[in-house]
C-alpha cells in the first residue's frame, strides 16, 4: 500500500527556545486529493464525509535521523516548506508512528520519499490553508463584546488548569461555578495519547467562548471526538465534538502580520470546521493589546519568524475592577500558552504596565525557557504545571523548575498529582486539577480545584 501526502513539520515538538525537544519530527499532512493538488477551496455546502475525502488529513512521527537519511536534510524547527512525501508498506526504510487515537493500520507504513514540492505546488498549498484567514476578521468592538457576553455573570474570576494531560485547558468561571470563557481548549491529539485521565472534561453545551493561544493541536484537541487511522475507511479520519465547536473560538491570524505563521493541515481542518459554523473570529492584526475589567489580553512580540509558539494571544487575568471595589492590591494570574516570557510587552523593561503574580501556568508545560525573563510572584502564588506523567519531553524541565523556584514561585502544583474526588452523576473521578485565584484570603489546593471539572464522566 502506497500513500502520497503533502507534509509540513508541525511545531508541537519545539520549545519556547526555538528547539526541538526530543529526536522526532512530525509532520502534518494532506493526502494528495485532486481538490489538495489543485489547492481548491472546499465547496461550502459541502458535508463532513466529502471534507473528510477531499481534504482527507494524516499526520505522523519519523525520527529525525531518519528523516535526514530520507529528504537529505536536517528538519529544522521553522522550515515552513511543504513536502512530497511517500509511505508506504512492505519495503525497506525507516518506519514511521502513525499518530492519532484511531485504529493502527495493520502493516507498518515506511518513509520512502521526502522532497520539497514544486513553487508552484507550494503556493496552492499555502493559498489553500490560508483561505479561512483572508477578509477583515473580527473587530475590536465584535472581541470586545464577545468577552464582556462571557463573562457578565461573573464579578471575579477564578481560573482551574485542567487535567487534560500533555496539553493545555484553563478554564475561567466565577468562585465556585461553571466556566464562562476557555484558554485553550486541548487534549492529546496525537502525540503523548497515554497521558490524559480516563475521563474527558464533559463540556456544556453553554457556547462558552473559547480563546485559542496559539495554533498547536494540543491547545485545540478537545474540539475532536477522535482522529486517527480508520480501518474501515483505510485513511486518517476526523470526529468532531459538536459541542466544542457550536461557541465562539477567538483565534491568532497567521501570515505576515503575525510573524509570518504559517498552520498545517490538522490546524487548517479546526479553522475549516469552524468557520463552516460561522464561529470563527480572527483578532484583529493591527490590536495589540486589549483590556477589559477582569482580563487583559495581548500579543507576544520579538519571536522569531515563523514560531507560532511566539505569535499568539496570552491572557491576564487581574480581577481589577473587583480589586478597586473592595480597595486591595492588583493580583493577577497569567496564562502565557507557549510563549516565551521575554516576548511578553509587560515584561519588557520599558513596559508601563507591570504586574505581580497570585498564579501562573508554566509556559508550553513546564518546558525551558529565556530564564533571564521570569514573571515576577507575589504572597501567596501558585504556579501550575500542566503537564502529562511519562510525557516524551521529559517535562517539566528541572532546569525550568529551578529558575521558577530561585524567582520566588515556591509553590509548584503539577495535573499528573491527581486525587479521588466525586464527579458528574456521583461517580468518582482522578483529578489533577489546579485552581489559581486573585485572592489573598483563600487557601489554594496544590491540586484539585474542587471548584470545577466536577463535570468529568
Amino acid at each position: 500500500m502506497k500513500i502520497k501526502l503533502f507534509g509540513r513539520i508541525n511545531q508541537t515538538t519545539v520549545s519556547p527556545l526555538g528547539e526541538f525537544e526530543n529526536g522526532d519530527v512530525q509532520l502534518s499532512c494532506f493526502v494528495q486529493t485532486h481538490k489538495v493538488k489543485l489547492g481548491q477551496n472546499p465547496h461550502p455546502h459541502a458535508s463532513d464525509e466529502d471534507i473528510d475525502r477531499q481534504y482527507a488529513v494524516f499526520a505522523f512521527a519519523v525520527p529525525r535521523s531518519d528523516w535526514q537519511r530520507i529528504a537529505g536534510f536536517d528538519a529544522q524547527p521553522f522550515d515552513l516548506r511543504w513536502f512530497d512525501i511517500v509511505l508506504e508498506t512492505g519495503v525497506h526504510g525507516p518506519e514511521i508512528t502513525v499518530l492519532g487515537d484511531g485504529d493502527l493500520p495493520e502493516v507498518p507504513f515506511h518513509l520512502v520519499k521526502a522532497a520539497p514540492v514544486s513553487e508552484a505546488q507550494e503556493l496552492s498549498l499555502n493559498n489553500l490553508v490560508a483561505a479561512p484567514f483572508r477578509g477583515r476578521g473580527a473587530s475590536e468592538a465584535e472581541i470586545r463584546r464577545l468577552i464582556d457576553e462571557a463573562l457578565s455573570s461573573a464579578s471575579e474570576l477564578d481560573a482551574s488548569v485542567v487535567d487534560v494531560g500533555q496539553a493545555s485547558l484553563v478554564a475561567l468561571h466565577g468562585v465556585g461555578e461553571w466556566p464562562s470563557m476557555y484558554f485553550d481548549l486541548g487534549w492529546p491529539t496525537n502525540y503523548n495519547p497515554d497521558t490524559p485521565p480516563k475521563v474527558r472534561p464533559a463540556l456544556r453545551d453553554d457556547g462558552a467562548l473559547v480563546i485559542l493561544s496559539h495554533w498547536d493541536w494540543d491547545h485545540w484537541g478537545l474540539a475532536r471526538k477522535k482522529n486517527g487511522w480508520s480501518k474501515v475507511k483505510n485513511c486518517w479520519r476526523i470526529s468532531w465534538d459538536d459541542i466544542a465547536l457550536n461557541r465562539p473560538w477567538i483565534v491568532p491570524g497567521v501570515g505576515n502580520a503575525w510573524g509570518g505563521v504559517k498552520i498545517c493541515p490538522l490546524d487548517w481542518r479546526l479553522a475549516l470546521a469552524l468557520s463552516r459554523k460561522k464561529r470563527f473570529y480572527r483578532w484583529p492584526a493591527m490590536l495589540n493589546d486589549l483590556h477589559l475589567d477582569r482580563l487583559s489580553i495581548y500579543r507576544p512580540s520579538g519571536g522569531k519568524r515563523g514560531d507560532v509558539n511566539q505569535h499568539g494571544l496570552v491572557v491576564v487575568v487581574d480581577n481589577l475592577a473587583a480589586n478597586k471595589r473592595i480597595g486591595t492590591e492588583p493580583r493577577a494570574m497569567l496564562f502565557p500558552g507557549d510563549a516565551d516570557y521575554v516576548h511578553l510587552p509587560f515584561m519588557k523593561a520599558d513596559a508601563a504596565l507591570k504586574y505581580t503574580f497570585s498564579g501562573l501556568a508554566a509556559t508550553h508545560h513546564g518546558a525551558d525557557f529565556t530564564r533571564s525573563s521570569i514573571p515576577l510572584p507575589d504572597f501567596p502564588a501558585v504556579l501550575a504545571y500542566s503537564v502529562g506523567r511519562g510525557n516524551s519531553y521529559s517535562h517539566p524541565v528541572k532546569g525550568a523548575q529551578i529558575a521558577y523556584l530561585n524567582a520566588g514561585w515556591d509553590v509548584h502544583a503539577h495535573t499528573t498529582n491527581r486525587v479521588r474526588r466525586s464527579g458528574a452523576g456521583g461517580h468518582c473521578v482522578n483529578d489533577g486539577g489546579v485552581l489559581l485565584s486573585t485572592q489573598t484570603n483563600r487557601v489554594l489546593p496544590g491540586t484539585g480545584s474542587g471548584a470545577f471539572w466536577l463535570g468529568k464522566q
